[in-house]
């Protein structure tokens, strides 16, 4: 007889505990006691199942991106997974011996498991490149099937000021309440003709106009000029529920995750917000989307556009936004249908870079390996620049008539210059043209294949500066080296156009925002012969004849 008035445990029922841990018992016990207490207070139960259930949809906004994220890291979520299985069954089978023994072909694949699953941890914390990236990045590549040229495109429409100054002048141009987003490069029809501008959208500055208030005017700027005029003629008065800088269920990047269905909520992420004018003249707010394709080597590539128009900031408006989000979805398929997105810079970034990254593979899948970088490539990152690659550039290329009047290929490019794998090596490896509307082949010149030793965009600030002793570099900075090429003398001639900008703060130099210059100095560095001239940068079009005229000795003793 028991005293405790128990009974005795089953010899089955010990050895299933001794199978799992408490962790499994914890888990088993708490769901019971929550089925008991659902089936006595059902009425109870569902009501708090009903809150539940709205409270995950409505705040949805808020955990997507990290479901995204494990949609993203999922090689390293797998090595986990693995790893951890592996290690669970060997620690239950400690008497290795016996293990070692009766080895079975299952066994023999669970220590496999755990050997490279903690390799791969190892590897993606300790390599540059882990291995699963390393297949991702070259499964990239493949797909990019990239177009090699046998000339270099001209440029046409080039921007004076970088990115940065535009912000902090944009900022300047501010009342006390607001605040500029992000500026855009793009594309502004008018009439017959194109406009290249820089768009800014003005936000509220504080929060309670954040929660409250929307997006009311835009600067719309020339960005063809050395002096950009942010007064009341270039701020357009719009009307934008959403925005970039709003909060709650006004934010821009809240309202288009509400947005997605079911199928891309999973697979989909905004990116960069631009403000342009669509078809009919009006103003309109274009999210880039990033679309995450693959299951275990996954990449990122352009998902299209989230288009959202103007409309009142009315209470119906207001609670639509909360719910159901905001914005019209227009697939890569389809923006060939719209005409203000061809020919437009839409394509998010991100997506561009990894598309350069994947061009470590041109010469082979081995060549990014440790302790081999046969071929290999980098992005070179500029620090105090600001601005890292990619640079959206006009470029010209070849072919029929397009919506302008041009090469239908004659339009925006996310440019990137990459080098060779080593930061002491700075030459020009390989231009790469991604075009900047997603439509269209990703096209790449490869210098090293015809040994022109061109200078590469690391090692033009230290030129420019070089140049000019005089100047004072401890308060100025060259930034943002974009690609400047012409035909001139009967050859096609390669340049990097550097803006010569000034620190607001010196203290904080380094900090995003703290580089401006309202007239900024532009100089011209030969990529061959490396000579640097300062050019007006108040007339572009005579440039080429100032290079002409400065570097026809040099040229001719060549």
């Amino acid at each position: 007889m028991n005293d405790t008035g128990t009974q005795p445990q089953s010899s089955a029922e010990t050895a299933e505990r001794d199978d799992h841990g408490p962790i499994y018992w914890l888990i088993v016990n708490t769901s019971k006691k929550l089925s008991s207490v659902m089936r006595k207070r059902k009425l109870a139960s569902g009501i708090i199942l009903t809150v539940i259930v709205w409270i995950v949809f409505i705040f949805r906004a808020y955990w997507q991106p990290y479901v995204v994220l494990l949609r993203e890291h999922s090689p390293e979520c797998l090595s986990v997974a693995i790893f951890v299985v592996a290690i669970r069954f060997l620690w239950k089978h400690r008497k290795w011996k016996p293990l070692f023994a009766s080895l079975t072909l299952g066994r023999v694949l669970l220590v496999s498991c755990a050997f490279f699953g903690g390799l791969m941890l190892w590897a993606h914390f300790e390599m540059e490149l882990p291995p699963l990236r390393h297949i991702t990045l070259y499964l990239r590549y493949r797909a990019l099937d990239p177009e090699k040229l046998t000339q270099l495109p001209t440029t046409d429409h080039e921007r004076i000021q970088p990115l940065n100054s535009i912000r902090v002048l944009g900022g300047e141009a501010m009342k006390e309440v607001e605040q500029v987003s992000e500026p855009h490069f793009v594309r502004i029809p008018n009439g017959g003709t194109n406009e290249f501008r820089w768009t800014l959208g003005i936000e509220p500055a504080y929060t309670i106009p954040r929660f409250l208030g929307h997006i009311r005017e835009v600067f719309d700027v020339n960005a063809l000029v050395a002096q950009p005029n942010f007064s009341g003629e270039n701020r357009i008065p719009v009307s934008f529920r959403v925005g970039e800088g709003l909060t709650w269920g006004k934010k821009t990047e809240v309202a288009v995750i509400r947005s997605l269905g079911l199928l891309r909520f999973f697979s989909y992420s905004p990116a960069d917000v631009r403000y342009m004018k669509d078809d009919e003249g009006k103003w309109v707010e274009v999210v880039s989307l990033v679309r995450w394709r693959g299951i275990v080597f996954v990449w990122p590539e352009f998902g299209g556009v989230q288009v959202i128009h103007q409309a009142n900031n009315d209470l119906l408006g207001v609670v639509r936004s909360w719910f159901v989000g905001d914005g019209e979805w227009i697939s890569p398929e389809k923006m060939h249908e719209h005409k203000y997105l061809m020919e437009q810079n839409t394509l998010p970034y991100m997506v561009s870079r990894y598309m350069a990254k994947s061009l470590r593979f041109q010469n082979g899948f081995t060549d990014p390996l440790p302790m081999y970088h046969q071929g290999d490539t980098r992005i070179p990152d500029l620090p105090g620049d600001q601005n890292d690659q990619p640079f959206c550039v006009f470029f010209k290329f070849s072919g029929t008539n397009g919506l302008s009047g041009q090469s239908l290929e004659d339009k925006l490019y996310h440019y990137f210059a990459l080098e060779p794998y080593h930061e002491t090596k700075q030459g020009l490896n390989t231009s790469v043209f991604v075009p900047a509307d997603g439509i269209g082949k990703v096209k790449i010149f490869q210098h090293f294949k015809l040994n022109e030793a061109l200078t590469g965009v690391s090692a033009i600030a230290a030129k420019v500066m070089e140049s000019r002793k005089q100047y004072d570099w401890e308060q100025s900075r060259p930034a943002e080296h974009r690609p400047y090429i012409r035909d001139i003398d009967g050859k096609r001639r390669f340049f990097w156009l550097t803006t010569v900008v000034t620190y607001k703060d010196k203290k904080h130099a380094g900090e995003r925002g703290f580089i401006a210059g309202s007239t900024p100095g532009i100089t011209l560095t030969d990529a061959k012969y490396k000579p640097v001239v300062w050019v007006d940068p108040n007339d572009p079009a005579k440039w080429p004849d100032q290079l002409r005229e400065e570097l026809s000795k040099v040229w001719l003793s060549n």
